[in-house]
């Protein structure tokens, strides 16, 4: 993850986000941080309501009955707590007064509900005359202005990020793509390797024989018994089933986990990345990377997806039919 991350959510017709964030903020989930251009509403922030706060920006809005989607909502966040709220909130409103919401009845909410911290930025998409705010390139405009406001060097974020990907092996292109998805990047293949997108711009390439080099993995066997040994080890001991999903306005990617692989994640640097239809709550395949070693594995060769979320308790003499793994004493997991 990058040292701060700048996502525009889609367009709303109403402004569900302000009862989404004083939700949060009921469930001490949530503070609100800013909250200006509300009129009288502004001076008693703490005991505003969220029906008072969505019909202000309701009336604000009804200026221009020719704008549908009406609700901007961002999310500023950065990894783990590297940066305080208080500071996200003031990177947050540096971007909407250069992307053209400065003036408009701003809220600024503060989240504690994950491990990294984040705001989430609700207003119009009118402006104070009237007029619709321009969306065209927004999210292009969004990351240069994220850019300078870091004064960061691309090319030497991409080179670092490369460097990375570079050290890992896979057997298959989809386990190199969900690396570089992972680091937040979009990635197109072509026959002279891959092109990485960023906030809608090339970011730089991996060459073909970069490529190669990751499809030429180490000796998967081994690590197949490993994992596998593992997998029948706690397979019993922490639930298969799939814990809840985040909220709608989460930043996540992979959302379908389980105390299982949470737990494999967390001890021994093993990620299970589940691919799943979009109309299908179970998911048909998974991806395991193994971040100590630096090895992908396809999911299938080290258990039956079928079985991984099994709730079946598998026998002891299955356990010891397999060659345990040498068990880490301490583990680091880069994500």
């Amino acid at each position: 993850m990058s040292l701060l991350v700048f996502k525009i959510l889609k367009p709303s017709l109403t402004f569900h986000g302000v009862q989404y964030n004083m939700k949060k903020e009921k469930l001490k989930q949530a503070m609100l941080l800013h909250a200006t251009g509300f009129g009288f509403l502004s001076e008693k922030t703490s005991t505003m309501t969220s029906k008072q706060a969505k019909l202000y920006l309701e009336l604000h809005s009804s200026t221009n009955t020719r704008i549908r989607n009406k609700q901007f909502h961002a999310i500023m966040s950065c990894k783990g707590k590297s940066i305080s709220l208080d500071q996200l909130k003031s990177y947050g409103l540096e971007m909407i007064q250069h992307l053209g919401y400065g003036e408009n009845p701003v809220l600024i909410y503060g989240h504690t509900d994950t491990h990294n911290n984040h705001v989430h930025i609700i207003t119009s998409r009118v402006d104070v005359n009237g007029r619709k705010i321009s969306h065209h390139f927004e999210r292009k405009r969004s990351a240069e202005i994220l850019s300078r406001l870091l004064g960061s060097d691309r090319n030497e974020n991409f080179k670092h990020d490369l460097a990375e990907v570079s050290m890992h092996r896979g057997t298959t292109m989809r386990q190199l793509q969900l690396l570089w998805e992972l680091k937040g990047y979009q990635v197109k293949a072509s026959e002279k390797g891959l092109t990485l997108f960023k906030y809608g711009t090339i970011a730089g390439y991996m060459t073909d024989d970069q490529v190669q080099s990751f499809l030429k993995a180490a000796n998967i066997s081994t690590g197949v018994k490993k994992i596998m040994a593992l997998l029948y080890k706690y397979k019993n001991h922490y639930a298969v089933k799939p814990k809840p999903l985040p909220a709608n306005y989460s930043t996540a990617n992979f959302q379908y986990k389980t105390e299982l692989t949470d737990f494999l994640h967390q001890r021994f640097g093993l990620q299970f990345l589940f691919f799943k239809h979009k109309d299908h709550e179970m998911p048909y395949g998974y991806t395991i990377i193994d971040h100590n070693q630096k090895i992908s594995y396809q999911g299938s060769l080290v258990m039956k997806i079928a079985e991984l979320l099994s709730d079946t308790v598998i026998q002891d003499q299955l356990f010891h039919s397999i060659e345990s793994p040498m068990i880490p004493t301490k583990c680091c997991v880069t994500e």
